[in-house]
């Protein structure tokens, strides 16, 4: 299928500036943008932030600027607010979402992960579901839940670092831990992606991977025999940086040694991931270690530009369904010469039939207008015996083509036990459904 190269970033917190220095610099350096000769961009927490502007077209110097200008903001690490968040830690979550999510919005604005001009998969982890999670560009046809995501909800759930940050709470109820929990350093993450679902072989791929600085670690002997008082933060340190390496070791013979790290070794204790004090000795850092391998990343990466990435679903052409800032997959009647079901609702005796269902919310047929902005229960009974009870809000109406009744669309709210998996259940088994235009 010919060359693929993926570029891989690393999560670290304010180190991250280390990392956009680096790819900044060798912007500069080079005259060449990065996102137009990689295939593939993947990020964790800090590296997500920079994966996701990238994409969305920002200039890598832009990507620097925001670190440099408003990691203070995020990480405030001077005087009295040294101090006060530093006992805070101690009982909760460090900091507050609000002025990094100000900041995210000042720079993506009301971009979608669809609008990446680039592959991008962002690592994060699902507190509801229990389980890992994957954001990806529309790069494969079966790819229908993330692309028209809100950019700043995934930079918010990628980096929402335990004990740092609180868990990220999404428009659509889902729950969001940082990545850096299982997937610090992405590397194999994109090597996967790229084999079992874009289809290239591991000897086709060649791929960049960024650190946030290293620091050697050694396992002091009163830690080494001790309880949880003698490991402290040591064990988080020894925990990430094991991944790490781990990571980077199975790239290697997954590419057969082609995967090449730019990364700066330091003084043990020297950059945390939150000291925003540090913010000009990283940018400084970066900006040599971008001297030092602008060469090799030219030749390699950087020589001719990657194909133009074509997404298989366009955000850009299609409405979004009921009006929710976090859409998903969804089913529509028009598509299809059936109905999806029925639903029941508090303000109504009467069953009203679904026109259009996502695992977010839904259209219904009415017979009249609800008030926008109404909180209702309801009960879904739909095809193949699939039932689910939900909470929504009335959040748009529209008469379409399909006759005189009202749509009123209802974005899904809360989910009863085993809801939220039932509607997706469903979603999927009419998605697989060979369409019949109606």
């Amino acid at each position: 299928m010919g060359r693929f190269r993926i570029l891989s970033l690393d999560g670290g917190g304010i180190r991250g500036t280390f990392t956009a220095s680096v790819v900044a610099n060798l912007e500069q350096l080079t005259g060449k943008r990065l996102v137009d000769h990689f295939d593939l961009i993947i990020g964790t927490s800090t590296g997500g932030v920079i994966a996701l502007g990238l994409g969305l077209g920002l200039e890598a110097q832009e990507i620097l600027k925001f670190y440099v200008e408003r990691g203070p903001d995020v990480f405030p690490s001077t005087g009295a607010h040294r101090v006060l968040h530093g006992i805070r830690h101690a009982f909760r979550h460090k900091y507050s979402q609000r002025a990094l999510q100000g900041a995210l919005k000042d720079v993506l604005g009301e971009k979608t992960l669809g609008e990446s001009r680039c592959r991008l998969v962002i690592p994060a982890y699902d507190c509801n579901a229990g389980r890992v999670q994957l954001f990806k560009t529309a790069h494969h046809a079966r790819l229908v839940r993330d692309y028209r995501m809100p950019a700043v909800e995934v930079a918010m759930a990628t980096s929402a670092a335990p004990t740092y940050f609180p868990a990220f709470a999404a428009t659509d109820g889902q729950t969001f831990l940082d990545g850096g929990i299982w997937a610090n350093c992405p590397i194999v993450l994109g090597l996967l992606e790229s084999v079992f679902v874009l289809g290239y072989s591991p000897t086709d791929i060649d791929v960049l991977s960024i650190g946030t600085t290293e620091a050697p670690f050694d396992v002091p002997k009163d830690a080494g025999v001790g309880g949880f008082l003698a490991w402290n933060r040591r064990l988080v340190t020894l925990l990430m940086q094991a991944q790490i390496d781990g990571a980077l070791a199975q790239a290697q013979i997954i590419t057969g040694k082609r995967a090449q790290r730019v990364d700066a070794s330091t003084r043990p204790g020297r950059f945390t991931m939150d000291d925003a004090t540090k913010i000009e000795e990283l940018r400084g850092l970066g900006a040599f270690h971008a001297k030092r391998v602008v060469d090799d990343v030219d030749s390699r990466f950087l020589d001719v530009p990657a194909k133009k990435f074509v997404p298989c679903h366009d955000a850009s052409s299609e409405a979004a369904p009921l009006g929710h800032a976090s859409p998903r997959a969804h089913v529509a009647r028009r598509r299809r010469r059936r109905s999806l079901g029925t639903a029941r609702t508090n303000f109504s005796r009467s069953d009203y039939r679904i026109v259009d269902i996502s695992t977010t919310g839904a259209l219904f047929e009415t017979d009249g207008a609800l008030p926008v902005g109404s909180l209702i229960d309801v009960d879904l009974v739909l095809d193949d015996n699939f039932v689910a009870s939900v909470k929504g809000r009335i959040v748009r109406v529209q008469h379409p083509a399909w006759g005189r009744a009202a749509g009123v669309g209802v974005q899904f709210t809360e989910f009863s036990r085993g809801a939220r998996t039932t509607i997706e259940r469903y979603v999927e088994a009419e998605l697989a459904r060979p369409t019949v235009l109606a």
